[in-house]
């Protein structure tokens, strides 16, 4: 037997450097195993054959290793220590408490993920001490948290430890240790600044002779976030734990996708519709695969069965990818045919009004999520064959409630509904059920009594978005408190960070918009007036201070509470879209009892390189399946009426049997779950114009999609850093060069491109390298848009420029404290990128790579922030830096246009130095606050602040302009400049001779 059994392969020590520890050790209880089962014994020969097996690189290693004697346990010990080195304790125990179960894992896959977590240190050996490090004098320092302790005490030995070591005062002060009458010795004393974190004080320690326990005061662990005084304490584990038992006690309640009891859908079908069966739609070969495991899941959890014998419906499959899971697929059936035969039995929806009323008094709340809710209703036999669908392995149908059929909605939240009836505190809205109490005894009550209910009618939950035990709770746009219910702050962002028009069409754009809500916004003619009057013949474009109050006054009353009323459930509601070159918009709307429309929430998002490319058509299309999916949660379940002013899109989805284009039939896949009709209207009359026209500007569409370049020095040796950082992600790269020229910086460009990646987008100032051409050409050749920003500005390279300080401060302290600046600046580069940003809120690497990097942040939480938090996070920080900036500088709009007259703000060289050039320019173009004005053929391009303009009256008083440099190191030339050509002077003692 044993001569039958196969021989191990080599140890493969170059794949995934990351794994090579756990792999080994995996490799050698293989390698065990097979010694036992060959019967091999003896220390040397078991010693040789590993190092024959393990291949010719584990022998290699083995060469540099100081083994010594043959023994087989000293071997494997050596090539373990060398394959998995020592481990960071504290940063394992720190990873394993905060792992949380992640979105679809269930509880056996979570705790067996906890369970190898756990295999990374010895738990028996973790401290249950509050210890923590803290810096005295930069020196990291191992400290016992004591809230009884009045002094700061350190070891002996860890004093002499500290570099630099303090100067020890002589100190008549006594310490006595806890219960004892018996002082200890104190050696003297010393002052320091000690650090935690972001937080850093001044104290006093007493050094203790010996080695022992270096302990922390009560004073100083306040005073660094260590340990925090409440005076009260809440009910919130107690909740928590209730919540918790529940969830333990019905395990039943987490697993699978149930299924209603006693309960079956019966379809009502119009027999007068003539059946269809529409042709296969073939699957491609590359994705079969992944469609027949979706198809053969679908069977196994009892959602569909497959058809044998005729059938007169027959609908075909698409199968796109699933966003979060682009390695599955997700089968969408075409049902839109035959949802002209379903009938609708509407049933009566609950209002918000009715939610509101109910959780008036409500102070703790909790939110479950019905897993996969309308696959958790049966259908009826006799109504299964209306769900027919082909595939390349037959036909199969649906023998669950399917989202394609038109009445699913209805039918489903009746169903739950019913289900739930008698129930104190509980409600629900589709698949979302909301449990209330105004105390937590009478939550905890109302949420035992749901979980019987559920538990005894077969229905499932999806454990990942239940929310328990919350004080503040989202709700269908509304935020539910013990203080009231309150809209939801994110709906109105995108009037809020909309730009300001830039021309008499985007004027009469917002006053479209404003004119249709005027009616809730008082003195709207008084407000509007100054932007009419830029709308008007023959009156020139002069946007002033007068008119930027009026937008904001306007931005203001838009999303104010008159025009800004909650989502109402059951009302009557509209979707107005619009698509315009550059961005989508949309407006959803509702109207009251008495017929009056009230804004409900704005929208609006840029296109993307390759979707402005897209026909209007196909815009507009987008336009409809972005708004829906974007206000998914509210127009979900219930009919509404999708406005548009492109009258072929009313014809292509009001019409079943249309046939458009693939991209859009594809689209219209996407809106199968949604009740609506398309209504048009002209373009005059649609509001959300504006906001298509001005969509929120995103920061980058990606991680390394754009990225910002400049150079820190020179440094003291001659060199210079070379700094290029990701604007999304914030992750920087630095390299050292010797000079700035572009022959030698991009060769090292090229180099990190190869790295990282190719950008979208390279942005940098007006700097040697970057304006040659050589630099133009590696652009070209990469094929990056090279972005130089507005000379004289570096706010406009803020991302690079903010970094730049942040450098420079590192090398600085490294130069100050003698230490090689090169060696500090991997450290500072490595602790950069593991550190959350303040805007983002996630590391640099985190955000990059998609992985935690092993070298502990300082406040590291890992943290599964998605791309739209990132965004959120960002966007809302930079606003904010914004709003001070703008009010700091008293920043106003500038009011310059092509034909202007204007003066030049020139450098201070002395006293006497003017603030102005006074000798004019003329301006030729306007983009934003970049401004490009010439003077006599030379044209600079500066920030709108570096000009003034002046009247026409004043040209007679100042100078003639002249034909010079104009004092501008960027001036460019209409003609072929030459190098300068100095005049030869002789020298003043050769004057006398001839």
């Amino acid at each position: 037997m044993a001569g039958n059994t196969a021989a191990l392969p080599p140890f493969d020590t170059e794949t995934d450097p990351s794994s090579v520890g756990p792999r080994w050790n995996k490799w050698v209880q293989r390698f065990e195993n097979y010694t036992t089962a060959m019967n091999i014994t003896g220390d040397a020969r078991l010693k040789a054959l590993l190092l024959h097996i393990a291949g010719e690189r584990v022998y290699d290693i083995y060469d540099t290793l100081a083994a010594e004697g043959d023994k087989y346990a000293d071997t494997k010990q050596k090539l373990s220590g060398y394959f998995s080195p020592k481990k960071n304790i504290q940063y394992q125990v720190y990873i394993f408490r905060k792992a949380t179960q992640e979105p679809g894992e269930n509880l056996d896959g979570y705790h067996t993920r906890l369970r190898m977590l756990a295999k990374n240190f010895d738990a028996d050996k973790i401290s249950e001490l509050p210890q923590t490090h803290i810096k005295l004098n930069s020196s990291s320092m191992l400290v016992l948290i004591d809230s009884g302790a009045s002094a700061n005490c350190v070891s002996e030995t860890s004093f002499e430890k500290l570099v630099p070591r303090p100067n020890l005062s002589p100190t008549k002060t006594k310490i006595y240790p806890f219960r004892s009458n018996v002082p200890l010795p104190v050696s003297g004393a010393f002052k320091c600044s000690v650090e935690k974190g972001q937080k850093k004080t001044m104290c006093t320690f007493f050094v203790i002779k010996g080695d022992g326990f270096n302990v922390l005061s009560y004073k100083t662990s306040k005073a660094l976030g260590l340990i925090k005084v409440v005076t009260a304490v809440s009910s919130t584990l107690q909740c928590c734990t209730v919540a918790d038992e529940l969830v333990e006690s019905h395990p039943e309640l987490f697993q699978g996708i149930g299924k209603l009891k006693d309960f079956q859908v019966k379809l009502h079908i119009n027999p007068d519709i003539k059946p269809t069966c529409q042709p296969h739609r073939r699957v491609p070969f590359h994705i079969r695969q992944k469609v027949e495991d979706e198809l053969r899941k679908l069977e196994a959890d009892d959602i569909i069965e497959e058809v044998s014998g005729p059938t007169p419906w027959i609908s075909p499959i698409v199968a796109p990818p699933k966003p979060k899971d682009p390695d599955k697929v997700r089968i969408c059936v075409d049902m839109r045919q035959a949802n002209t035969a379903i009938e609708r039995e509407r049933h009566i929806t609950p209002t918000m009004d009715d939610v509101i009323h109910e959780l008036n008094g409500a102070t703790v709340f909790s939110k479950l999520d019905l897993r996969a809710g309308y696959h958790q209703l049966e259908l009826h036999p006799d109504s299964r064959y209306i769900t027919t669908f082909t595939t390349h392995l037959g036909l199969r149908r649906y023998k669950r409630l399917s989202f394609g059929i038109s009445s699913a909605a209805e039918v489903f939240q009746n169903a739950i509904c019913q289900t739930l009836q008698g129930l104190s505190g509980v409600k629900n809205l589709s698949d979302d059920i909301i449990v209330y109490g105004a105390s937590q005894t009478e939550h905890d009550n109302n949420l035992q009594a749901l979980f019987q209910r559920l538990s005894e009618s077969g229905l499932t939950l999806n454990r990942a978005k239940c929310e328990f035990n919350k004080s503040r709770l989202e709700f269908f746009g509304f935020i539910f408190s013990a203080q009231g219910v309150s809209a939801d702050p994110k709906k109105v962002a995108a009037v809020q960070h909309a730009a300001d028009p830039q021309n008499p069409g985007e004027i009469k754009s917002l006053l479209g918009m404003a004119n249709y809500c005027s009616r809730f916004i008082k003195d709207f003619s008084s407000i509007s007036e100054p932007l009419r009057k830029l709308t008007r013949k023959d009156t020139p474009w002069a946007w002033g201070p007068e008119q930027q109050a009026a937008v904001q006054t306007l931005k203001d009353s838009l999303t104010s509470d008159t025009t800004m009323s909650y989502f109402y459930p059951g009302r009557e509601t509209e979707l107005i879209v619009d698509a315009s070159p550059v961005g989508l918009g949309a407006i959803l709307c509702q109207k009251d009892e008495k017929g009056v429309k009230y804004m409900v929430a704005y929208a609006s998002r840029s296109l993307s390189d390759v979707e402005r490319r897209y026909s209007q058509t196909e815009k507009e299309a987008l336009a409809i399946v972005w708004s829906c999916e974007h206000f998914h949660l509210y127009i979900y379940g219930h009919p509404f009426i999708l406005v548009t002013d492109h009258k072929a899109l009313e014809i292509i989805w009001n019409n079943p049997r249309s046939k458009p284009l693939a991209r859009i039939e594809r689209w219209g896949l996407r809106l199968q779950p949604y009740n609506f009709k398309v209504e048009y209207r002209k373009g005059a009359d649609n509001p959300a114009d504006y906001m298509s026209r001005h969509p929120i500007g995103s920061q980058a569409e990606a991680p390394w999609h754009s990225v910002s370049a400049d150079f820190y020095g020179p440094l003291p040796t001659g060199e210079y850093l070379l700094v290029i950082i990701d604007d999304y992600t914030r992750y920087p790269v630095v390299e050292s060069v010797r000079s700035t020229s572009a022959s030698t910086v991009i060769p090292v460009m090229d180099k990190i491109f190869s790295m990282f990646g190719i950008p979208r987008v390279v942005k940098t100032d007006n700097g040697p390298p970057f304006n040659s051409d050589q630099f133009s050409q590696f652009a070209d050749y990469l094929g990056f848009h090279h972005r130089r920003i507005t000379p004289l500005w570096p706010q406009a390279n803020a991302t690079a420029e903010r970094f730049m300080r942040t450098l420079g401060k590192a090398v600085r302290v490294a130069e100050t404290q003698g230490v090689p600046w090169k060696q500090q600046l991997n450290i500072f580069l490595r602790e950069y990128r593991s550190t959350p940003h303040s805007l983002t809120e996630s590391s640099p690497a985190e955000l990059l790579f998609q992985v935690y990097t092993k070298i502990p942040a300082f406040t590291h939480t890992a943290n599964n922030s998605s791309d739209s938090e990132v965004r959120a996070r960002d966007n809302k920080a930079k606003a904010k830096m914004k709003s001070h900036a703008d009010s700091h500088r008293h920043a106003t709009p500038h009011i310059l246009k092509p034909g202007d007259t204007v003066l030049h703000r020139q450098p201070k060289h002395n006293k006497l130095t003017t603030p102005y050039n006074s000798k004019p320019y003329t301006v030729t173009k306007v983009k934003g606050s970049m401004v490009t004005a010439a003077r006599n053929g030379h044209f600079i391009v500066r920030n709108s602040s570096f000009f003034k303009k002046i009247t026409p009256e004043l040209l007679d008083i100042l100078p003639d302009p002249v034909d010079d440099d104009c004092g501008n190191s960027d001036a460019i030339t209409t003609t072929r400049r030459y190098p300068s050509r100095h005049n030869r002077r002789p020298p003043v003692y050769l004057r006398d001779y001839t």
